[in-house]
């Protein structure tokens, strides 16, 4: 195998301010680039929306949020889908109690579109329903390949993104590095981030540049991350632990040498980062 808000008020703002092309809202305004900020699962869990939802795709859109991160997986047809858990739950989507436990990957493509909430904008998304819209996002988005079986599930994914030409809007995130080769191969141009786990994985990464690397707040010190930064690499650390998700954290990560944060708080973060900016 190869490895807080007002819900109500988001909803209202794209309806009231947004230009709708295609059934999403575009808004084309500038967003502060003070410090790059990275939407966990799309950023939905801010403002009490599902995770990898049209409702939190569109919320970031709106709130111009830098990168929505969202999770990939493959059914049993190997149809991708934005999806995190290995296993359907009976959590946000409603899934009927006979799926509950079940394996993901054991589903087929025509059941997992037919499983939904109450609303039918939150069905478990198709990947390729999600790039056609990207076409007209103004964001980037990050997929996070979530233990595919083999190289043509990755294959997949990539013909979906080559196809539509949007590989100045996705980000692959891979670990894996295998995973991360298997990508390169298929295309030398979309960006990468990496997860690097140890020193070791670091060097072989400077080997081969990836646009990011992700790396774990205990390996964020300057011998090494001045030898990513010299070779135009960015480094990101995520803050989803229990209790780390806050101001304070993200100001020092910054501190220290982080270009970007992985966060369940987009939205504060780079309120929070914007306003400490040349401190």
């Amino acid at each position: 195998m190869v490895r807080g808000g007002s819900v109500l008020a988001s909803v209202v703002a794209v309806v009231v301010t947004g230009c709708f092309i295609n059934g999403l809202a575009v808004d084309d305004g500038a967003r502060p680039r003070c410090s790059e900020v990275i939407a966990h699962r799309a950023g939905g869990q801010e403002v009490g929306l599902v995770d990898n939802s049209w409702s939190a795709i569109y919320a970031g859109q709106h709130d111009r949020l830098d990168i929505l991160e969202v999770d990939v997986r493959w059914s049993a047809d190997g149809r991708p889908f934005l999806f995190h858990d290995r296993r359907l739950t009976s959590g946000s989507w409603e899934v009927p109690p006979v799926f509950v436990g079940v394996e993901f990957s054991s589903v087929s493509s025509d059941m997992l579109e037919r499983i939904c909430s109450a609303s039918r904008e939150e069905c478990l998304l198709p990947l390729e329903s999600v790039l056609d819209r990207l076409l007209n996002f103004n964001v980037e988005l990050q997929l996070d390949l979530k233990d595919p079986r083999d190289v043509v599930e990755i294959g997949r994914v990539m013909s979906e993104v080559l196809g539509r030409s949007l590989t100045r809007r996705v980000i692959i995130f891979c670990d894996p590095i295998s995973e991360c080769e298997a990508v390169r191969e298929l295309s030398k141009s979309i960006r990468i981030m990496a997860r690097a786990h140890t020193e070791n994985d670091l060097d072989k990464l400077l080997l081969d540049i990836p646009w990011a690397v992700q790396i774990d707040e205990e390996l964020l010190t300057p011998p090494n991350v001045e030898p990513l930064r010299a070779r135009g690499v960015r480094v990101m650390v995520k803050t989803l632990d229990a209790g780390g998700d806050t101001p304070q954290r993200w100001i020092e990560l910054r501190r220290r040498g982080a270009d970007m944060v992985l966060t369940d708080r987009p939205r504060a973060a780079r309120e929070t980062l914007c306003a400490t900016s040349g401190r």
